[in-house]
């Protein structure tokens, strides 16, 4: 041991002087650019896949889209499958008479409230003339003289992009359109008995067939849990939506609206998408609100909408959602503008749902991974 203040003893013959070994050797130039240049053929690889799927979906659209549509019902109704099967429902006939129950469901839909909303559509259609009406002149009155066009006009053009310019041709593309929907209802018919019977062969088939044999239990415990992720968030909605529908169908009634049985189907269709349906729904009750009782009841009807659509942000959508992915706003906003561009209606549809299932499955790859980590320390 060395005293403070002496000097250290040289090193003798045996000892080693320890000097820090080298950082390592810096990578090479060359292997950073191979590196990069195999991320980019990988991104554009994944871009161009993308595209072929999206091409073969258009072309298949007459099949995808009922499979597809067929995916809500089925997510929904299989926690109720389960429950029949367990109760000695042979599987057969437990999705049988749940596919049965769904028409009939829907049989009465049409068989009541679709009439009524079928006569109070001109009246409806009215108001909202009336409204864009009254907008345009208020906003011709305006330095500029902005204007929102004829609302005749953009009827007749309603009309001419349905039936087309030739009646005959109009008819005729009419009856296509109505055989192809045909089809495609009994094709999601079929898909959704399918789906409720043998689910779970399917997805382990489609497992068998697609996936590693080391990957197939992740897979399905993945599966399981987008499933269970999809059928929680179709019965949420369809229970916000009706929630939504008969307080402001109520509230807009009490106020003397007329068409509140439209409005409420509307606010309840409008649901489904989530912020932009919404809005699109609310702003068509304000203006029929406008048209019929001036800016007073569009004030108190426009008051309305928002005192529901905050409590169902503020306590009815976490407590029906708190074990779902929550998306922000804005994640929600553009994952429709996506999927509207993409699909039109269907994709506001699926819209959310789908960049939930992906936030999910972001999730499950993140805890694997730890999980794999934590047991290789």
């Amino acid at each position: 041991m060395t005293e403070p203040g002496a000097t250290p003893a040289p090193p003798g013959p045996g000892d080693r002087a320890v000097s820090p070994g080298p950082a390592g050797p810096a990578e090479p130039p060359t292997a950073r650019a191979r590196r990069v240049a195999v991320v980019a053929w990988a991104a554009i690889g994944v871009l161009v896949l993308a595209a072929l799927v999206l091409w073969a979906l258009a072309r298949l659209a007459i099949v995808v889209v009922p499979l597809l549509i067929a995916l809500f019902p089925a997510a929904a109704l299989t926690p109720l499958r389960h429950r029949m099967v367990r109760s000695g429902w042979p599987r057969a006939l437990a999705a049988l008479t749940l596919v049965l129950g769904l028409l009939v469901v829907i049989a009465g839909l049409v068989a009541g409230p679709i009439p009524a909303l079928v006569d109070e559509i001109p009246t409806l259609v009215d108001s909202i003339a009336t409204a864009v009406q009254q907008l345009q002149e208020f906003l011709a009155r305006l330095p500029g003289g902005a204007r929102l066009g004829n609302a005749e006009q953009l009827a007749g053009d309603a009309a001419a992009a349905v039936l087309g310019a030739d009646p005959v041709a109009g008819t005729v593309g009419v009856a296509v359109t109505a055989v192809t929907v045909l089809s495609g209802v009994v094709l999601a018919v079929l898909a959704l008995y399918f789906l409720l019977y043998q689910g779970d062969r399917i997805a382990r088939g489609a497992a068998d067939l697609l996936v590693p044999r080391r990957r197939r239990a992740d897979a399905l415990e993945l599966g399981d849990q987008l499933w269970t992720t999809l059928g929680a968030y179709v019965r949420a909605q369809l229970l916000i939506g009706l929630i939504d529908a008969v307080l402001i169908g109520l509230g807009i009634w009490l106020l003397g609206v007329p068409a509140v049985v439209p409005l409420a189907l509307l606010i309840f269709v409008g649901a489904q998408v989530p912020i932009i349906g919404a809005f699109v729904a609310g702003s068509v009750a304000v203006l029929v609100a406008l048209a019929d009782g001036g800016l007073g009841v569009a004030a108190a009807t426009l008051a309305v909408i928002l005192g529901v659509q905050f409590a169902e942000g503020q306590f009815l959508e976490p407590a029906l959602m708190s074990r779902l992915v929550r998306l922000p706003a804005f994640a929600v906003i553009v994952a429709v503008a996506i999927g509207t561009a993409l699909l039109g209606v269907l994709g506001a549809l699926l819209a959310v749902p789908v960049a939930a299932c992906v936030v999910r499955t972001g999730a499950f790859l993140r805890d694997r991974r730890a999980r794999g980590e934590a047991t290789a320390s």
